[in-house]
């Protein structure tokens, strides 16, 4: 859980790209707003909150992210088990 990160996520640049692309102006991760917002949009008074997947192993993730990510070592058995469970 140490590796999970707040700010900055990739599915969060996705969207702060496109948000670039289509020339929308936005502030990020709002202080002093509720929650904080991942993405702020002064002008039209929107916010944005990006969730990103916490479960990699998820089906339709890609087979990309699969590779990537790092496997333990110990309870093999039972890690393929919940991996199924997904």
């Amino acid at each position: 859980m140490s590796r999970i990160r707040g700010k900055d996520t990739t599915p969060e640049k996705v969207v702060r790209s496109l948000l670039h692309r289509m020339s929308y102006r936005f502030r990020l991760h709002g202080k002093k707003l509720p929650g904080p917002p991942d993405i702020v949009l002064p002008k039209f008074k929107t916010v944005v909150f990006v969730h990103g997947c916490l479960w990699a192993l998820a089906p339709g993730f890609g087979t990309r992210a699969v590779a990537l990510q790092r496997q333990p070592s110990r309870n093999q058995d039972w890690r393929q088990g919940q991996n199924r469970l997904l």
